[in-house]
């Protein structure tokens, strides 16, 4: 297309100078015709005066011209008026040619600038086109850099807080983070659980022990009364009602004696409840008096007897704490549970919003990639706008 308009504009300019020098030469055909025509006028009078002159022979004056009169001028006078002629209908005839080459050339410059016209109207339709393109590209483009400039300051925000990841709040990462953040509550609290369950497990496993100590000591000594006489003068062995407990003492070292779990309410708490258990001192058994010592059989049976019933009520006590402690494993397990879920949920957490930064990624390179378009277009629009100028 540009080839072709400019051959147009060079062929519209020759032809336009064609017509301007076919125009001078037919202006000059013209006034030499004038020239010609009034020489030729001229020498027809000339000659019908001397003719008039010759014949009439008026006065004197014109007897003399008369007189003086040859032919030969006569002669000279017309064939000077036959060429005069004959150049005359010559330059006619060139006349008549340089207008036709004239009106032809006019032709020619008429279509070409009637063409010239359409091309230009054309080119100026395009470019008009082209700019309204341009600044719809030129504001698509200023959106993209606003929106270019606001993923880079979040992203430069994410890069300086890396554990903090800020997106458009929308309903379903608002849901997300309630949800991670009651869970990372819920964590919190089943990690207090864990740790004052651990804590009351430890006592009840020290508490157990000793009680099961006490309790075998207590079966080798009530079990054959003949053992329990041999052995009256280095212990002191006294029913469980006599064992003198104070209440600073019941208060400060059987506080933590045993535990009751309670099971998980919705916040994850661990309710704990203490009771008091009766602990049997043997370091504090002191020796019997010497009217102590000797003692009937009756009173050993009958000894023999509350001592086994001692000893069944220390079993019981025993094994509800072995059952307690059970239940506290079994509430531990279900907490150590619940924190396997929590942090399933986690890790899908994390996976999202690894997701989302994927996503965000991919943005950031279609924007790039849109820029990139947007500058080739525009360094393109730019060359057609210097070729039209």
């Amino acid at each position: 297309m540009l080839k072709d308009e400019t051959s147009i504009a060079s062929n519209s300019d020759q032809s336009k100078q064609s017509l301007k020098f076919h125009t001078s030469i037919v202006e000059a055909l013209r006034s030499r015709i004038g020239d010609l025509e009034s020489s030729i006028e001229i020498n027809r009078k000339l000659i019908y005066d001397l003719v008039v002159a010759k014949f009439n022979e008026i006065n004197i004056d014109n007897a003399e011209t008369s007189s003086s009169f040859s032919p030969k001028i006569l002669e000279n006078l017309i064939g000077e008026n036959v060429k005069l002629e004959a150049e005359v209908k010559k330059s006619l005839k060139d006349l008549y040619d340089t207008q036709g080459k004239t009106l032809l050339s006019q032709q020619i410059a008429n279509e070409l600038d009637s063409k010239l016209n359409e091309i230009t109207q054309e080119y100026d339709e395009k470019i008009t086109e082209y700019q309204y393109q341009l600044k719809s590209k030129e504001k698509a483009l200023e959106e993209l850099k606003r929106l270019n400039k606001k993923l880079s300051d979040e992203l430069s925000i994410n890069i300086q807080s890396k554990n903090v990841f800020i997106v458009n709040p929308r309903e379903d990462l608002l849901e997300v983070h309630t949800k991670v953040e009651m869970i990372k509550e819920i964590i919190q609290d089943g990690a207090r659980g864990c740790y004052i369950a651990n804590n009351y497990r430890e006592m009840l496993s020290s508490l157990v022990k000793s009680i099961h100590l006490g309790c075998e000591k207590i079966q080798v000594l009530l079990k054959n009364p003949i053992n329990r006489k041999s052995l009256n003068d280095k212990l002191d062995i006294r029913p469980l009602e006599e064992v003198p407990i104070s209440d600073c003492d019941s208060e400060s070292e059987y506080s933590n004696s045993s535990i009751e779990v309670s099971d998980i309410n919705r916040n994850n708490t661990v309710s704990v409840k203490m009771s008091i258990v009766p602990k049997i001192d043997f370091s504090k058994i002191e020796k019997k008096n010497a009217s102590r010592i000797i003692n009937s059989v009756e009173a050993s049976s009958m000894n023999n007897f509350g001592s086994s019933q001692k000893d069944r009520e220390l079993k019981l006590m025993y094994f509800g704490l072995n059952d307690k402690i059970t239940k506290n494993t079994e509430i531990l397990e279900r907490i150590s549970s619940k924190n396997k879920t929590l942090q399933q949920q986690n890790i899908l957490l994390c996976k999202n919003i690894g997701q989302l930064r994927e996503s965000i990624n991919t943005k950031k390179l279609t924007i790039r990639n849109l820029e990139e378009k947007n500058k080739s277009k525009s360094q393109y629009l730019e060359k057609i706008n210097e070729v039209a100028e």
